[in-house]
């Protein structure tokens, strides 16, 4: 069954629509726009694949096309359902222009709701429960984990960015001492790509700069530096210049946190890096006034997207 995604979901409302599915009993969630469609799961339709990693069951035929199969129950390691009336449902997710099957026990329905009812994860459930939920849905009582369905397929594919050398030239060298003083904040709810992101943007001396992972506590901190401004009687770009954000976060997403600074602060600049990056959401980004956006899986080019914006 395909999904049908509503496009027409207006960019910086806030909302998103998530998709309840079972892991074991425990409802977990997936942002919809991830995913492609629902196949219901027969186990003659995988093919196993030798020296694979743990949770991937092999590779099943998706319109055409051999596509990886991921057991989300293996993986975060959750008990099965023992229930023999037990619907297994693939969820055929495409994000990072890559299409990959997560094998669910089962789905029950799609929620509307503000990303304002999304929590980050409390600080105590460890470091490997935090890397595979970005937040939890807060609904009538309930609590419904979103799932970093990013995070397990970098896990599985060990993959990396690549490398960039800059060039050693004396532009270059006029450019690090430019990129020291441009004052930057990061916002993705993903602890892996922060680092990245840190990596990448240190390496070319773009230093100094504050992360965050949600919205709602990067925007206040914009707001935080806006009053500060007015009051010593300085520009905002003595303080910030450029905001790099990821769309998915808790609290507020990234849509709605341009849409908000540029309309208060239009001269800071702000990239949206994320892995959902199509041209219906290169319009939204557009729609709210992004002053770049790139998909994640062009991270390298992050540094010469700033230097554009930048310097």
């Amino acid at each position: 069954m395909a999904v049908q995604q509503n496009i027409l979901l207006e960019a910086g409302t806030n909302e998103i629509e998530v998709l309840e599915f079972f892991l074991g009993g425990q409802s977990y969630g997936v942002n919809v726009l991830k995913i492609r469609q629902f196949i219901k799961y027969d186990v003659s339709m995988v093919a196993p694949v030798p020296n694979c990693f743990r949770s991937v069951l092999g590779n099943f035929l998706f319109q055409g096309t051999p596509t990886s199969l991921v057991d989300l129950n293996i993986h975060i390691n959750v008990d099965q359902s023992e229930d023999p009336n037990l619907r297994r449902i693939i969820l055929v997710c495409e994000f990072n222009n890559e299409i990959t099957g997560f094998l669910t026990d089962g789905v029950n329905k799609i929620h509307r709701v503000s990303w304002g009812s999304i929590q980050s994860p409390p600080g105590l459930t460890g470091n490997a429960s935090r890397n595979h939920i970005t937040g939890i849905v807060i609904m009538n009582e309930k609590q419904i984990p979103m799932l970093d369905f990013e995070y397990i397929t970098e896990t599985i594919s060990g993959k990396t960015s690549d490398e960039i050398e800059r060039p050693v030239t004396s532009e270059e060298d006029a450019k690090k001492a430019r990129r020291k003083e441009v004052k930057l904040l990061i916002a993705d709810d993903s602890r892996m790509i922060r680092e990245s992101l840190k990596e990448h943007l240190f390496k070319a001396n773009y230093v100094s700069m504050a992360q965050f992972d949600n919205g709602l506590d990067i925007y206040n901190a914009v707001v935080q530096m806006k009053q500060k401004a007015m009051i010593e009687g300085r520009p905002i770009t003595d303080y910030l210049v450029i905001i790099i954000t990821d769309i998915e976060m808790p609290g507020m997403d990234g849509l709605t946190l341009c849409k908000r600074v540029k309309a208060e602060l239009p001269e800071v600049r702000v990239l949206i890096l994320s892995s959902l990056i199509s041209e219906q959401m290169a319009e939204k980004c557009r729609q709210v006034s992004a002053d770049e956006f790139i998909s994640k899986k062009e991270i390298n080019k992050l540094v010469d997207k700033v230097d554009q914006l930048c310097l």
